[in-house]
């Protein structure tokens, strides 16, 4: 039977994580991070040739993924994970066991297929222009927002992937939300 808007998805106790890397120094800390706050299935982390043996030692599963493109090394890991909800992560970023209660709360809504929530950025110059921005938008008390740390639900990332190809990824996934009665969310 399917579920109501509002009402809440059953989720298993373990998510899959999906962290794209080229070994950048953060990447251990971002780890390390995530390992304390996400109760996690498994590890993904997609990366080049050059840092596959690295990866190897801090993964459950490693992908080796040779371009540059960041969101398509993200839809490849997406290609191994097994849980109906995932999380995707920076690598240069530290999640915290506030960002998962938020994001595990609100993913859990059945109107909900993807959401986001704020993180703190590792790298000086990132971090750096997020705290301007923020700051300029008059939202001194959000210290950091990475969009690209979320959480998502599986089928619904890979229904719209499927529909859609490679090309004009970002658009396929809101029209998929959006026809099957649902939306993304942000922290707020």
């Amino acid at each position: 039977m399917p579920m109501q808007n509002g009402e809440n998805m059953m989720l298993p106790h373990e998510i899959d994580v999906v962290i794209p890397t080229k070994g950048e120094w953060t990447l251990p800390h971002s780890i390390k991070s995530m390992r304390k706050s996400i109760p996690n299935n498994r590890l993904i982390l997609v990366t080049t040739n050059n840092f596959q043996k690295q990866a190897e030692k801090l993964a459950d599963v490693v992908v080796v993924f040779n371009e540059k493109n960041v969101g398509k090394a993200r839809n490849e890991g997406l290609k191994y994970v097994e849980t109906p909800v995932y999380a995707s992560i920076d690598s240069d970023v530290q999640v915290t066991p506030k960002w998962f209660k938020w994001c595990i709360k609100t993913i859990q809504k059945s109107d909900v297929a993807t959401c986001q929530g704020y993180a703190k950025t590792m790298g000086k110059n990132h971090g750096a222009i997020q705290e301007k921005w923020i700051r300029e938008k008059g939202e001194p008390e959000k210290r950091f927002c990475c969009l690209g740390n979320t959480m998502l639900k599986t089928q619904i990332i890979r229904a719209s992937w499927n529909a859609f190809g490679s090309c004009g990824r970002r658009l396929a996934i809101k029209m998929e939300i959006r026809s099957c009665g649902l939306q993304e969310d942000q922290q707020h």
